[in-house]
């Protein structure tokens, strides 16, 4: 009897530390969730000195359509954006002329996105994505029947695997954009 008794009052305490156990391990992984993809507003700081808000999880996911990058605007003057005045495009390479300096930035073999925006490309000091107005892929030899000679235009250029940099995207005004 006196095991019963002992085997009665075991049971409760197994039943208890089972519980106890059971909701470490829950708030445990809750907790290591929630910092691997915080929900939630957080403040991150991109690399022109912004401080954006990103919002929760919900909604498209980067690749899916209707999905928006959290940095809307790209600082002119940054790495890899120039403002200038467009030359022309021979042998695959764009020809601008900033600030009286001839420079020249070969194209991808295969496609360049040319933008146009309502932004005035001559004074502006960044490019407002949620402006941009239009957007057309091109073969890089189309690029200057689309672009007159002395037109502002922003060049995004981009080191590749081979370590040349290409000018991948091109914005200019709409004023000038004949897409």
């Amino acid at each position: 009897m006196d095991n019963n008794k002992s085997k009665s009052m075991l049971l409760p305490v197994v039943i208890f530390l089972a519980l106890a156990f059971s909701l470490l391990l829950f708030f445990y992984f809750r907790d290591k969730n929630q910092q691997a993809s915080p929900g939630g507003i957080t403040n991150l700081t991109d690399e022109m000195g912004k401080v954006e808000e990103s919002g929760t999880d919900e909604g498209p996911q980067k690749g899916d359509i209707g999905y928006r990058e959290p940095v809307r605007t790209v600082k002119i003057g940054t790495s890899g954006v120039t403002r200038a005045a467009f030359e022309k495009v021979e042998a695959g390479s764009i020809f601008i002329n900033e600030n009286g300096d001839s420079i020249s930035y070969q194209m991808p073999s295969d496609e360049v996105a040319v933008l146009c925006t309502p932004q005035d490309l001559t004074s502006a000091t960044e490019v407002d994505y949620d402006q941009v107005s239009k957007v057309t892929v091109v073969a890089p030899g189309s690029v200057a029947e689309l672009i007159q000679p002395d037109t502002a235009i922003v060049v995004f250029a981009q080191a590749d695997n081979s370590g040349v940099t290409r000018a991948h995207t091109i914005a200019m005004g709409e004023d000038a954009c004949s897409l």
